[in-house]
């Protein structure tokens, strides 16, 4: 199913002081802003689970994600999933690297 809605999901993560801000842009395959979604992420550390870290998500505006969490150094795999009435429609998963 993801793969036939061709959405296009930008995140960044930033340092802001002793957080982090985490910003995602949805948007559907005509360049859309997708509204209404429920936007979960986690950082997970590559080898111990204790350094995991759930970012609650607010929708800033339709398509736009924004939340923070503590700061970091080293690498962690971004994962993001959006749900509609409590089914999945998106995932993925990307290693990114903070100093």
């Amino acid at each position: 199913m993801q793969d036939e809605l061709h959405w296009q999901v930008k995140a960044n993560i930033r340092p802001s002081g002793d957080t982090i801000v985490v910003e995602i842009d949805a948007r559907d395959a005509t360049g859309g802003p997708l509204a209404g979604l429920d936007a979960n992420v986690t950082l997970h550390h590559p080898t111990d689970r204790r350094g995991d870290q759930t970012i609650e998500m607010n929708e800033d505006a339709a398509g736009r994600f924004r939340g923070t969490g503590a700061r970091f150094s080293g690498q962690r795999d971004l994962m993001i999933e959006f749900s509609r009435g409590g089914e999945r429609m998106f995932r993925s998963q990307n290693r990114v690297i903070l100093q």
